[in-house]
């Protein structure tokens, strides 16, 4: 497992990573996020000049969040994850 967002307060977005077909990520993080806090997916489509939110299952991009902490990427592309400012130092984790 690869930290991808270091243990921290402030929010930050992650570096960017390549899915190629038939490949899949699992995003998580440590310690789980409390209400109001989010990890979002987004993609980018320009070599990473601009990205913008995955929408799946929900439809702001959120990945994890309080209910949810541990989700799988799938589809070929380039993405980034970004997290928001949380109340703890939590680290975002990509397997």
């Amino acid at each position: 497992m690869a930290e991808i967002i270091s243990s921290q307060i402030a929010g930050a977005s992650s570096s960017s990573f390549t899915l190629l077909e038939g490949d899949t990520a699992v995003i998580s993080c440590t310690p789980n996020l409390k209400s109001q806090e989010f990890v979002i997916l987004e993609q980018t489509l320009d070599a990473g000049t601009s990205y913008t939110r995955v929408t799946g299952g929900e439809a702001d991009g959120t990945v994890l969040d309080y209910k949810t902490n541990r989700q799988k990427v799938s589809g070929a592309g380039t993405y980034r994850v970004t997290k928001t400012a949380t109340s703890t130092a939590t680290a975002v984790h990509k397997d």
